[in-house]
């Protein structure tokens, strides 16, 4: 069970949240002109850099069975000058490279170049054989000057045909904030 938390219930996440905001339906992170839909209903947690919002179904209940959950997450990492170096040569490669070694669990299935509202990325469809069930899941990186943000979506492998249209519309809805 998930229950849910503010934004804002210890001082850094204060500051997360004065930073970026998760309003109903939406994330804005202003300093970097991101802004992306929520799906309608989520509810969002408290979270700690680099992860700038962790979103998910809402808190499990007997009628909305584990197998029914989903999540997202936004993650924000700073990148060294060598490894931006290396992304930027081969995005598909660094991210292969760099996913396999921490997830050693995960199987990647597909590959994409792909833009989206303004940002040039790389689109990854995955997944994590976990102990209770297979977790399927896509991924989105892309730089915002030497910052690589990840939008990722997973659910149970079983539900990934209902949940598609969902993760699909809120990726989409990513956009640049105008200055």
């Amino acid at each position: 069970m998930h229950p849910t938390r503010t934004l804002w219930s210890s001082p850094s996440s204060l500051l997360l949240a004065l930073l970026c905001s998760a309003t109903v339906g939406a994330f804005d992170l202003p300093s970097d002109s991101i802004s992306l839909d929520l799906p309608t209903g989520w509810e969002a947690e408290t979270s700690k850099p680099p992860v700038l919002l962790m979103c998910h179904t809402p808190a499990e209940s007997a009628s909305v069975a584990a197998s029914a959950y989903k999540n997202l997450a936004i993650t924000r990492q700073d990148m060294r000058p060598d490894l931006k170096t290396l992304y930027l040569k081969d995005p598909r490669f660094f991210l292969q490279v760099t996913l396999l070694q921490t997830f050693t669990t995960l199987s990647i299935n597909q590959i994409v170049d792909r833009s989206i509202g303004g940002y040039k990325g790389v689109l990854i469809f995955g997944t994590l054989k976990e102990a209770q069930a297979a977790v399927s899941n896509m991924q989105f990186y892309f730089l915002v000057g030497n910052r690589l943000y990840t939008i990722v979506y997973s659910c149970q492998t079983q539900n990934w045909d209902k949940s598609w249209p969902t993760f699909e519309k809120s990726l989409s809805s990513l956009r640049k904030l105008k200055k």
